[in-house]
């Protein structure tokens, strides 16, 4: 886990509202917020206040919800946004892939930025602001992990799917 300055969570390993009912564990935002953290590690993002943060990571986390929701288990991506935590408790699997889906979603936001900065500069003045390689290297890294992230998604797939249930 990343110190607090830079962490989206507490650090301190206790989440209010954890227990829901002294019987029941819920996976908190935060710890699929350190985890995509932990690979993207945007220091200008970690700037910002932990509100903002959060504000971010919850639309890139609904977005990889969304993706991930049609493998597994229905109700096992509910969620609490008052609490900002999933209504279960969600294996470190699938907590994975989650994260990754936010770095996919945050890169693909990085690149629309510097394509719209691209578009707004003529293209003399976008060489001389920016390495003439960056953009192709955000692009293919930006490809690099949605071809992980799908990658994850279709073997947890695989290995948790229902096949039975495809031969009706």
């Amino acid at each position: 886990m990343l110190n607090d300055e830079h962490s989206i969570s507490t650090g301190s390993g206790f989440r209010p509202g954890r227990l829901n009912g002294g019987s029941h564990l819920a996976t908190s935002y935060n710890d699929i917020y350190d985890r995509a953290i932990f690979r993207f590690a945007d220091y200008d993002f970690l700037k910002l206040d932990i509100e903002s943060r959060e504000d971010i990571l919850e639309k890139y986390l609904h977005s990889a919800v969304a993706d991930v929701s049609v493998i597994v288990e229905a109700g096992t991506l509910d969620i609490d946004d008052d609490n900002r935590e999933f209504v279960g408790d969600i294996d470190n699997e699938v907590q994975e892939i989650l994260a990754l889906g936010i770095d996919y979603y945050w890169l693909s936001a990085k690149v629309q930025n510097s394509e719209l900065l691209r578009n707004s500069l003529s293209t003399k003045d976008f060489t001389y602001f920016s390495p003439a390689n960056l953009m192709r290297e955000l692009i293919n890294l930006r490809n690099d992990v949605k071809n992980e992230y799908r990658s994850a998604i279709t073997f947890y797939s695989y290995n948790h799917g229902d096949f039975e249930s495809l031969k009706n």
